[in-house]
């Protein structure tokens, strides 16, 4: 092969990997997503519907302050530590729930108690923007959530750390 072939087969390998779509490389685990930064995803837009009809009429809500807070929590056991994945669900200043948390790059699992919990299909994943949809019963739910700067509420008991 000469070495003008050569150069102009790697040039083309190089352009094809740099226009693959990088977001979505090593992305099996959403909660990697999730977690980074500060770990705070605000819900920007509520939609709900029933899932029975074939036209449904969809109410949208537009929610100011409801966002999810995802971070490792350590754990201690016997023979040493562990880091399981968890989130935290805030209304208006409220902690609403704690969870564990397993997120894939298609669903994103909220595991509660002997059920299975709240399941949301993911339908966008983006590194700003995370679009989820769940159904239960006839009712269908979509979130639309963004990264935020949203504010913890000061814990009982905690005075720093």
């Amino acid at each position: 092969m000469k070495k003008s072939s050569l150069y102009i087969a790697l040039s083309c390998l190089v352009l094809l990997v740099a226009s693959c779509d990088k977001s979505s490389l090593n992305d099996y685990e959403l909660f990697n997503r999730l977690q980074a930064g500060s770990g705070k995803w605000q819900v920007i837009q509520y939609e709900k519907w029933e899932n029975t009809q074939a036209n449904p009429s969809i109410e949208t809500e537009y929610p100011e302050d409801y966002f999810y807070h995802f971070y490792y929590k350590s754990v201690d056991l016997p023979g040493g530590a562990a880091a399981f994945e968890y989130g935290d669900f805030y209304v208006d200043g409220e902690l609403i729930f704690t969870n564990t948390v397993e997120a894939e790059t298609e669903r994103v699992s909220f595991p509660g108690g002997l059920g299975e919990g709240e399941v949301w299909t993911v339908e966008k994943n983006k590194r700003n923007e995370q679009v989820w949809l769940r159904m239960s019963g006839t009712e269908a739910v979509r979130i639309t959530l963004k990264p935020c700067s949203c504010t913890l509420p000061d814990a009982p008991g905690e005075s720093g750390g």
